[in-house]
């Protein structure tokens, strides 16, 4: 059954997580901090967009069966944003 699987971030983990996600049949989404990786990611077939941790999260990152936080920061207050957000 696919599945809309929403991930904030698309680097090392989160790219090749999203393929197999991909390749399995599921919706899957990616952010990036960078506009011009995410028209690469989206050449590249996936539904991408900008996003960076401290702002507000669009709804439709949020709507979906998954939601997969894939980011590194050091940025505390901007994490907890974001948690606060998701809540």
């Amino acid at each position: 059954m696919s599945k809309r699987i929403n991930i904030i971030g698309s680097g090392w983990l989160a790219l090749p997580l999203a393929k197999k996600l991909d390749e399995a049949g599921n919706q899957v989404l990616l952010t990036s901090t960078n506009s011009n990786k995410v028209k690469t990611l989206q050449h590249q077939g996936f539904n991408a967009v900008e996003y960076l941790l401290g702002n507000n999260v669009d709804q439709q990152l949020l709507e979906c069966d998954v939601l997969i936080i894939a980011i590194t920061s050091k940025d505390v207050a901007a994490y907890q944003s974001l948690m606060s957000q998701i809540n």
